[in-house]
């Protein structure tokens, strides 16, 4: 599953996987509020504008206070592509669920299926990050304790 964006209500594009938005959330987490308060509001609501305030602070973030990992890299970097020449008055992160007329409204703005080819990389994507994740707490743990006799 990933998350959609909609500039206006418009839908313009899948931003990430929801592994992609949970690290891509943890990193905005740590970023100072009073210097990046769209994409932190964003964080917050699910929604915020105006777009082109939106892609300052991501850009900005993403220069002056670039987070560690390659995979929220990834998922701030296909968010501004996707703001990038587009102005609205807000831009809405959602995870697609909806209920009702507007869930149907929203299904069918999104557009065709994209395919199975971009299934099959948005799995391998969520993979390597499941992957990168257990490989971390993996090593916080250190070695197993020994088996009492």
């Amino acid at each position: 599953m990933s998350y959609q964006g909609f500039i206006d209500e418009d839908y313009v594009g899948d931003v990430g996987t929801n592994g992609g938005i949970g690290l891509w959330g943890e990193w905005v987490d740590l970023l100072d509020a009073e210097k990046y308060g769209t994409l932190v509001h964003l964080r917050e609501y699910g929604h915020a504008g105006p777009t082109a305030d939106l892609l300052a602070d991501l850009e900005r973030a993403l220069k002056e206070d670039p987070p560690k990992s390659r995979w929220v890299v990834s998922v701030a970097q296909n968010m501004a592509s996707l703001l990038r020449g587009k102005e609205g008055e807000v831009f809405i992160l959602s995870d697609g669920v909806a209920g009702g007329e507007e869930a149907q409204e929203m299904s069918t703005r999104a557009g065709p299926d994209p395919g199975d080819r971009a299934r099959e990389a948005g799995r391998a994507l969520y993979d390597a990050m499941e992957r990168e994740l257990r490989e971390r707490l993996d090593a916080k743990k250190g070695p197993e304790p020994p088996l009492a006799k």
